[in-house]
């Protein structure tokens, strides 16, 4: 008999524990923080397209045309390191026509095909050496994109700024609801920190320069989810 109250006695308390954590009082919420950045370098991606009767007279003229754009980067103080070609192809061109023998299909030249990219981190350089690279062979223009070097100053005061966002929406929902807030039970920072382009009018970067690049801006994102006990 002692054995059984014993045991429900343990069952008891046990329950009484499960209850009380089901029951305990809890907020959860999200804060978003942004902070506005000015970009201080650009990566260009420019491409060299050249169609020739033959596969090695297009690779040839591929090759210079990608010698000169690489000397002119390197002249213009970008460095090694921030320097990469990519991308390299060769592919035949068919006719869509009938040959005189009545075939489709017939090889009638060769397309060659090579990609640069570059990390541009003096920003008032970038128009007039676009044109540059325009004038050395580059027919292809496949992107610009700009970015920070240094986030993380601009990343710790988004995380400063999303907390702060995150209390203000849970104190004002604890005041209406007549509680106030407790400890903080858990600090979740969602989906890693974000970083998206402003864009700005367009503009030269230089005052000489043919090509107008807008640098504009970015923002960095952090969003943090807390969990409060309420008092």
């Amino acid at each position: 008999m002692r054995s059984v109250m014993a045991g429900l006695v343990v069952l008891a308390l046990c329950g009484g524990v499960a209850v009380a954590e089901e029951t305990r009082r809890v907020m959860t919420m999200t804060g978003t923080g942004t902070v506005t950045v000015q970009p201080d370098l650009a990566t260009i991606r420019i491409g060299v397209e050249q169609r020739l009767s033959t596969a090695t007279e297009a690779v040839e003229e591929t090759s210079r045309a990608t010698v000169r754009i690489l000397q002119t980067l390197r002249a213009a103080g970008v460095e090694a390191r921030d320097i990469q070609t990519s991308n390299f192809a060769v592919q035949p061109i068919y006719s869509d026509r009938r040959n005189e023998g009545g075939r489709f299909g017939v090889i009638i030249a060769y397309r060659a095909i090579n990609q640069v990219s570059a990390t541009i981190r003096d920003l008032t350089t970038l128009g007039g050496l676009l044109d540059t690279v325009v004038g050395d062979g580059a027919n292809r223009i496949n992107g610009i994109s700009f970015g920070v070097s240094d986030r993380s100053a601009a990343l710790q005061e988004a995380r400063v700024a999303a907390v702060a966002d995150a209390r203000l929406k849970a104190e004002t929902y604890a005041s209406a609801a007549g509680v106030s807030l407790g400890a903080i039970l858990n600090i979740d920072e969602q989906g890693g920190a974000g970083q998206r382009p402003v864009f700005a009018e367009m503009r030269a970067m230089a005052a000489d320069a043919q090509v107008p690049v807008a640098a504009g801006s970015s923002e960095i994102k952090v969003t943090v989810a807390i969990r409060w006990s309420l008092d």
